[in-house]
């Protein structure tokens, strides 16, 4: 008979298996693997759907509706208009100004928040500009604001995540900029990759497939927004005081993305009705349901059936620069199906618990191990952002052949420089 653990990674396969084959909708498949957890009493139902209610569902539901309300009001067209007139009207040079902005806004506010808005901006430049295909924005610039969000202490999950092991742990964590050398290699790695390599493969990858399986998103189609201005200067400055309170955090993130939709809705900027019909509800249940999986994984022991699989396999007495790139390598592989905060509660654990008796530093393999949750980037499944931009015609396969180059140069890269910022001995 099999263990719980061992039935939860058993479910798991089987959702990356249907994922991968495509033979169900992605929605279909992770509620699908949701429903399979409980069924099997792999965990209690509260656990596994309580995901669809939680903060990181509800940030996504509320920053939709904010960017909806940037379109309805023109804020969204004065954004694209400033894009534009910087990138001069070329598709390639408005992907390169766009993953620079997203990138460096990301640093300082949620990856999700900021990813939303770039969505609302591109989806109306693509709207206004026929010869404009979103399938060679949407995915890098999803990308843009993953590794963007590397940069800094609060960017993305990851680092909050290993923030509060290490507090609990070690006695202290990073401070804000100790990602920025990496993140900012990482980020400059990035546009290279997007702009040489990933841009021309993209149009290869997208001129064979039909364009029939795009989900709308705000500013899609339709008629010509009428611009209000006094509309749009509410809606900037519901923009800015939230991006001053995700960068504050007096309050939960998602708190503060769900109030900032209320205010648009009750300041008259959008109105009920449109702002639910400008949330990607299939986006939404792709990541509810991934969520509720990797729940269920983690709360049944799979992740440390995982864990204790990796050592077995190299055992604990392997050269300190060995350990350092297998746990990276080991972070990267399981941040592609587990979600990378997932992935890192798994590996940074088992590096903290090895480091001390062997006269190693933490901060270099807490270092190499959040930033290597933070490129994992080859699956729709590794982070929000990348679930968020699922419905603009992109499939499982997809993600792995755009992005799984990148996720090797930035893993060579980890491995290679981050023990010339953290020595790897103490």
């Amino acid at each position: 008979m099999f263990s719980i653990a061992q039935c939860s990674l058993i479910i798991f396969g089987i959702c990356i298996l249907l994922f991968v084959t495509e033979r169900l909708p992605m929605a279909t498949t992770a509620i699908l693997g949701c429903v399979l957890m409980v069924l099997f009493g792999i965990a209690p139902f509260e656990a596994v759907f309580g995901q669809f209610a939680s903060s990181s569902v509800i940030l996504v539901i509320s920053m939709m509706i904010v960017g909806q309300a940037m379109f309805e009001t023109g804020a969204a067209q004065l954004i694209g208009g400033c894009i534009m007139r910087l990138s001069g009207g070329s598709e390639r040079r408005i992907l390169l100004v766009s993953l620079v902005l997203c990138a460096l806004v990301s640093a300082f506010m949620s990856n999700v928040a900021t990813l939303a808005i770039f969505i609302s901006v591109l989806n109306n430049l693509s709207a206004k500009e026929g010869k404009i295909d979103r399938r060679n924005l949407m995915m890098p610039i999803a990308m843009a604001s993953v590794v963007g969000g590397a940069c800094t202490l609060i960017g993305s999950a990851p680092q909050i995540t290993a923030q509060g092991v290490l507090e609990e742990t070690a006695g202290r964590g990073f401070d804000f900029f100790d990602y920025a050398p990496m993140g900012a290699i990482l980020v400059l790695a990035l546009v290279l990759y997007v702009m040489i390599i990933g841009y021309p493969m993209g149009k290869r990858i997208w001129s064979r497939q039909e364009n029939e399986d795009m989900e709308g998103g705000a500013g899609c189609d339709g008629p010509a927004v009428f611009v209000d201005k006094r509309k749009m200067g509410i809606v900037f400055t519901i923009f800015i005081i939230m991006g001053i309170l995700f960068f504050l955090e007096p309050f939960p993130i998602a708190v503060v993305g769900a109030s900032a939709a209320l205010a648009c809705i009750i300041t008259g900027c959008i109105s009920q009705k449109k702002a639910l019909s400008g949330v990607c509800w299939s986006s939404v249940g792709k990541l509810a349901g991934c969520l509720g999986i990797m729940q269920a994984v983690n709360k049944s022991g799979g992740g440390q059936l995982i864990g204790d699989l990796f050592f077995n396999l190299i055992g604990k007495d392997v050269p300190p620069y060995l350990l350092f790139a297998s746990m990276v390598v080991l972070v990267i592989a399981l941040s592609e199906f587990l979600t990378n905060s997932t992935a890192l509660l798994i590996v940074l654990p088992m590096a903290i618990s090895v480091c001390p008796g062997l006269g190693l530093n933490i901060y270099a393999f807490a270092m190499g191990i959040t930033l290597g949750s933070s490129v994992a980037l080859a699956t729709p499944l590794s982070c929000t952002p990348l679930t968020m931009v699922t419905g603009y015609g992109y499939g499982f396969k997809d993600f792995v052949r755009y992005s799984l180059p990148f996720d090797i140069v930035a893993g060579i890269l980890i491995i290679s420089l981050v023990p010339v910022f953290y020595p790897l001995y103490l």
